[in-house]
Protein backbone atom coordinates (compact mmCIF):
# COMPACT_ATOMS: atom_id res chain seq x y z
CA UNK A 1 0.00 0.00 0.00
CA UNK A 2 1.42 3.18 -0.92
CA UNK A 3 1.22 7.25 0.30
CA UNK A 4 -0.71 9.52 -1.51
CA UNK A 5 1.09 12.95 -2.86
CA UNK A 6 0.44 14.69 0.18
CA UNK A 7 1.50 12.08 2.61
CA UNK A 8 4.85 11.87 0.62
CA UNK A 9 5.57 15.74 1.12
CA UNK A 10 4.35 15.56 5.08
CA UNK A 11 6.88 12.83 5.66
CA UNK A 12 9.47 14.10 3.35
CA UNK A 13 9.42 17.19 5.28
CA UNK A 14 9.60 15.66 8.48
CA UNK A 15 12.37 13.83 7.26
CA UNK A 16 14.23 16.70 6.08
CA UNK A 17 13.75 17.79 10.15
CA UNK A 18 14.76 14.72 11.41
CA UNK A 19 14.51 14.45 15.12
CA UNK A 20 12.94 18.08 15.29
CA UNK A 21 9.25 19.34 16.42
CA UNK A 22 7.25 19.86 13.92
CA UNK A 23 3.87 22.29 14.47
CA UNK A 24 1.01 21.58 12.70
CA UNK A 25 1.09 24.86 11.58
CA UNK A 26 4.17 25.11 9.71
CA UNK A 27 3.36 21.67 7.99
CA UNK A 28 0.13 23.08 6.47
CA UNK A 29 1.70 26.19 5.24
CA UNK A 30 4.24 24.05 3.74
CA UNK A 31 1.71 21.95 1.77
CA UNK A 32 -1.12 24.18 1.22
CA UNK A 33 0.70 27.68 1.62
CA UNK A 34 -1.89 28.10 4.72
CA UNK A 35 -3.38 27.09 8.17
CA UNK A 36 -7.09 26.59 8.86
CA UNK A 37 -9.13 24.14 10.95
CA UNK A 38 -9.94 21.88 7.89
CA UNK A 39 -5.86 21.29 6.99
CA UNK A 40 -5.36 20.76 11.12
CA UNK A 41 -7.83 17.96 10.51
CA UNK A 42 -6.82 17.19 7.27
CA UNK A 43 -2.97 16.42 8.87
CA UNK A 44 -4.04 14.38 11.63
CA UNK A 45 -5.78 11.79 8.98
CA UNK A 46 -2.03 12.05 6.82
CA UNK A 47 -0.40 11.61 10.32
CA UNK A 48 -2.04 7.94 11.31
CA UNK A 49 -1.78 7.39 7.62
CA UNK A 50 2.13 7.89 7.27
CA UNK A 51 2.28 5.78 10.76
CA UNK A 52 0.59 2.88 9.27
CA UNK A 53 2.99 3.17 6.48
CA UNK A 54 6.18 3.02 8.30
CA UNK A 55 5.06 0.39 10.43
CA UNK A 56 4.57 2.42 13.15
CA UNK A 57 2.13 1.52 16.32
CA UNK A 58 -0.94 3.61 16.26
CA UNK A 59 -1.41 3.35 19.91
CA UNK A 60 2.07 3.65 21.34
CA UNK A 61 3.55 5.06 18.45
CA UNK A 62 7.63 5.30 18.50
CA UNK A 63 8.42 6.70 15.11
CA UNK A 64 6.00 9.28 14.41
CA UNK A 65 5.51 10.84 18.06
CA UNK A 66 3.23 13.60 19.04
CA UNK A 67 5.38 16.04 21.33
CA UNK A 68 3.66 18.21 22.84
CA UNK A 69 -0.09 19.99 21.46
CA UNK A 70 0.29 19.99 17.55
CA UNK A 71 3.16 19.33 17.49
CA UNK A 72 5.16 15.85 16.09
CA UNK A 73 8.81 14.37 15.42
CA UNK A 74 9.87 12.15 12.88
CA UNK A 75 12.62 9.76 14.74
CA UNK A 76 15.02 7.66 12.65
CA UNK A 77 13.47 5.23 10.70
Amino acid sequence: IGLEPISIKILEYLKANLNKPISITNLSIHIWGEFNILRRNAIYVYIRKIRLFIGDNLDTPTKLIKCGKGFYILKQL
